[in-house]
C-alpha cells in the first residue's frame, strides 16, 4: 500500500492498475488461498488508510482498466 501511494504522490496515477491471479484451485479461499475478494476485502482498506480517496481507487479500478482494453 505504501508502495502504491508513493506511485500516486509522484503524479503516476493514471499509470496503475489493481490485479491479482486466482488460477488454480489452491488460490481459492476454498482451496486456501486468498480468493477472488482479496483485492476488495483486504488490499483497498489497506489503500484507504493510507488516505488514498475513493476517487484514486476507482481511476485505479475502473477508468485505467477501461482505457487499457480499450482497442485504439
Amino acid at each position: 500500500a505504501l508502495l502504491i501511494k508513493t506511485l500516486i504522490d509522484e503524479g503516476l496515477l493514471h499509470r496503475l492498475l489493481l490485479s491479482h491471479d486466482v488460477c488454480q484451485h489452491s488460490h481459492t479461499q476454498a482451496g486456501g488461498g486468498r480468493g477472488f475478494c482479496h483485492i476488495f476485502t483486504h488490499f483497498l482498506p489497506r489503500l484507504r488508510k493510507w488516505g488514498i480517496s475513493a476517487g484514486e481507487i476507482h481511476t485505479m479500478m475502473v477508468d485505467n482498466v477501461a482505457r487499457v482494453l480499450t482497442p485504439g
